[in-house]
């Protein structure tokens, strides 16, 4: 359905939302991790599903598909949206 449309409009992007929330203050905080990239002119790669064949990362030339777990992982707007939580879990164990 994107034939003809130029790369700089073939924009894409992976978006995951985490709430944490806490019982004591009864507050809520939200996160979001977000990878961002373009759709690619065809599918490429064996590992992932969904529309990871399609959706290629700029700064990495390869779509989700076509990257290792390992590093795909350290990529993923998942990871990100993890790591954003472990952060606020981090400060309140120290506050």
């Amino acid at each position: 359905e994107l034939a003809g449309v130029p790369s700089n409009r073939r924009t894409a992007r992976f978006k995951c939302v985490m709430a944490l929330y806490d019982p004591e203050t009864d507050g809520c905080q939200i996160v979001t991790g977000i990878v961002e990239g373009r759709i690619a002119d065809a599918m490429y790669g064996d590992h992932g599903f969904g529309y990871d064949p399609v959706f290629e990362v700029p700064d990495v030339g390869l779509t989700m598909a076509q990257m290792l777990p390992e590093i795909k992982n350290t990529l993923s707007h998942r990871f990100r949206a993890v790591e954003l939580v472990k952060e606020l879990l981090i400060e309140r164990s120290f506050s």
